[in-house]
């Protein structure tokens, strides 16, 4: 039914204490933690320029 599926690629990270892990809109995902943790989700619909702007403002401020 979704013969592209097969080519799909997945990506894991290990995330520590204090990082964010951004998951662009529309992008399955799946999360595990070793142990108890706590996770806050925002979800927001500001169109997709916006989003890039935001992400690249973002990752530009971060790496300063």
């Amino acid at each position: 039914r979704f013969p592209k599926f097969r080519d799909a690629q997945s990506f894991t990270a290990t995330i520590g204490p204090g990082d964010v892990l951004y998951v662009p809109s529309f992008w399955w995902h799946h999360l595990q933690t070793p142990e108890s943790s706590i996770a806050v989700n925002f979800w927001y619909s500001v169109g997709w320029k916006s989003i890039f702007g935001l992400v690249s403002k973002i990752f530009q401020m971060l790496r300063k």
